[in-house]
């Protein structure tokens, strides 16, 4: 696979007219061809929007010359495979998703450590693409690797001084501008709720924030059969994330900030005006749910935040600020909660993102955080006890994420140990222990077997709270999922 990857980059070898990659045989060009436009549409209109970091007409004009980057196209069919229909990863020979995910993942990840990519601009849109890449099974070059990479040549590339150009209308500097914005989006939310990463952009100038002028005016007449129109709520919802990142990205949740004295009320007001004007500002008639992901996407991530921020001011403020937090924090979870059944309800959730999926996860461990918590009500806690039967239907249906589906397994040990969850569907001795991940034959050289990584000391945590003193923080975004020595823990003491 190697010599593969190397040779068809080294050798100038194209896709084609008709987008056939190398590792496709002309056996199955035929069946192939609308499974790769399948592939493309999908990550076009589905994930693009959330991070449209490549100029899509360009892209989609070399891709069908045949002389589009090869490590960019990888990088895109790997994190759209979770979300394409089943019978295109079918259509490709494969018998699954994530056998698919793996093989693109290795392909772009050799077609860079090989230097077959040259282009700097087209290593970073790779590597971004990357970073949300959750893979089911440990890897050293996990998206924490492909994120600090996209920093490195966000550094390299020198986009701060192209965004700081007065030249608005160009093509060039709006595509920076929002590679700039979702990368500030995605450093203020890993370094947001997971405390061990630092921020990587906090030091850079200011840059006036990104609005919907900042997308290029495509030429409808122009556009090709794999892109559908930008929709206004698309843009807007960029526009929303990187607002928000903005009003966290200020708060001190690391582990030595000392939020003693600080009122949570400063923190909290600008998040509500936010809320406030969101809908509007989104073109939203029914907040319910509309069938659209842009909005309910984005208010989970705020309620995911705003839950971080309040049981962190919990657990440090001073006694005033208790119940105050517990109550907000309560509030934060049963309104998550509500995004995601009304998601769950209509049948749409394998349309969201990551970002998105990375979030029921956390809802499940503070759902059972709350259930354990003698210190709360007991009404509070039966109706934790009922979400996490709904939660856990949520990641059911999530299943087509590769990694959501090594990892449900430990989800339902967690909850069959406390009695919070009835396993059904599987064998006792499944349902006694978690699959463990293995480095099959698809895990790449760098992958990392559970048994060894160090198993996590542990100590008593808050009274009150879950005897475990990184839980749920270590549900918490992509950290969690990406990390796998969770099928070793003593889940005894959670």
């Amino acid at each position: 696979m190697i010599q593969d990857a190397v040779n068809s980059a080294a050798s100038g070898e194209q896709l084609g007219m008709d987008g056939r990659s190398p590792s496709i045989s002309r056996e199955e060009e035929h069946n192939g061809i609308d499974s790769w436009d399948t592939l493309v549409r999908t990550y076009f209109e589905h994930l693009w929007p959330f991070a449209p970091i490549i100029c899509r007409t360009d892209f989609i004009q070399r891709y069908r010359a045949g002389n589009c980057s090869l490590f960019l196209l990888n990088a895109i069919l790997a994190t759209t495979v979770p979300f394409a229909p089943e019978d295109s990863i079918s259509g490709l020979g494969f018998q699954d998703r994530s056998v698919a995910q793996t093989s693109f993942f290795n392909k772009s990840r050799l077609l860079y450590d090989f230097h077959c990519e040259r282009d700097l601009l087209a290593m970073l849109q790779g590597s971004i693409v990357l970073s949300i890449i959750i893979l089911d099974y440990p890897t050293d070059k996990d998206f924490q690797h492909w994120f600090y990479n996209s920093i490195r040549l966000f550094v390299k590339l020198d986009v701060p001084e192209i965004c700081s150009r007065q030249e608005d209308s160009c093509k060039a500097q709006k595509l920076y501008r929002r590679i700039w914005w979702v990368l500030y989006d995605r450093d203020v939310f890993h370094s947001f709720v997971n405390t061990r990463n630092l921020r990587l952009l906090e030091v850079l100038p200011y840059i006036k924030p990104i609005d919907q002028s900042d997308w290029d005016n495509e030429d409808t007449s122009e556009r090709h059969d794999l892109l559908e129109p930008i929709s206004d709520r698309q843009k807007a919802s960029l526009v929303a994330h990187c607002e928000l990142a903005q009003i966290f990205s200020t708060h001190p949740l690391n582990t030595t900030s000392d939020v003693a004295g600080q009122d949570p009320l400063t923190f909290m007001l600008p998040l509500e005006e936010w809320r406030m004007s969101l809908a509007d500002r989104m073109g939203i008639r029914n907040q319910s749910y509309d069938g659209e992901a842009c909005y309910p996407e984005v208010m989970a991530r705020s309620y995911l935040f705003e839950c971080i921020l309040c049981r962190h001011f919990r657990r440090r403020q001073e006694a005033k600020w208790g119940d105050w937090a517990k109550q907000r924090l309560r509030s934060a979870i049963f309104e998550l909660d509500a995004i995601v059944g009304r998601v769950l309800a209509s049948g749409t959730i394998k349309k969201f993102p990551m970002g998105f999926v990375a979030t029921v996860p956390a809802l499940l461990a503070l759902h059972i955080e709350m259930a354990l918590d003698l210190s709360e009500t007991e009404l509070a806690r039966s109706m934790a006890r009922v979400s996490i039967n709904q939660t856990m239907l949520a990641l059911g249906q999530m299943q087509h994420v590769p990694a959501i589906k090594r990892g449900l397994p430990a989800f339902e040990s967690v909850l069959a140990k406390k009695d919070l969850y009835q396993v059904t569907g599987r064998s006792q001795a499944e349902k006694a222990s978690p699959r463990i991940p293995t480095t099959g034959q698809h895990a790449p050289d760098d992958a990392t077997h559970p048994s060894s990584v160090p198993q996590r000391g542990v100590s008593s945590a808050d009274s009150g709270l879950v005897d475990y003193p990184s839980f749920p923080e270590d549900f918490l975004g992509y950290d969690f999922l990406d990390r796998w020595q969770l099928e070793q823990w003593e889940f005894i003491h959670i």
